[in-house]
């Protein structure tokens, strides 16, 4: 800034940007994981730190044609993903909410995190969670998730 033929320096400190993370939901069928599945609806919430409580961030998000949710733009926190209809046929069983945090250096510089969550299928209520799929499923943990990149967690 000149002012009376004077030069006065302003300094601006630059902050190094935080990275921005990816989230690709997939669902999938318990007994069949390559069976893909449309119509799950999802809220994703946000921890704040300063409450301890969370806030939703998106709602009302639809998995499409190929059973995938895509989030984008997500800052380093603590989230929860919840899952608040399974898709048509299917039932959510143990779990509909999973609690995780993006927060970890990607030395690789990938920060795009697929989460896969699968459902069973709607069948007669007297059936255990574990029976409801078919024999092959019968050991599963309904509603599961996984993460991929490895390292990334349920919390």
């Amino acid at each position: 800034m000149i002012q009376n033929e004077c030069v006065h320096t302003i300094h601006i400190p630059n902050e190094r940007a935080r990275p921005l993370y990816s989230l690709k939901v997939i669902k999938t069928d318990c007994c069949d994981t390559r069976l893909r599945l449309r119509g799950a609806v999802f809220d994703l919430l946000r921890l704040d730190e300063n409450s301890c409580y969370y806030t939703k961030v998106l709602g009302n998000l639809y998995s499409d044609e190929n059973g995938e949710v895509i989030i984008s733009a997500l800052s380093p926190g603590k989230y929860m993903l919840v899952e608040r209809c399974a898709p048509p046929g299917y039932r959510i069983c143990s779990h509909s909410c999973w609690a995780f945090e993006l927060n970890r250096c990607a030395a690789s510089g990938c920060y795009n995190i697929e989460m896969v969550i699968c459902n069973c299928r709607e069948k007669k209520r007297e059936l255990p969670c574990c029976l409801c799929c078919c024999k092959k499923c019968c050991q599963c943990d309904c509603n599961q998730a996984t993460f991929k990149p490895p390292g990334y967690s349920i919390i």
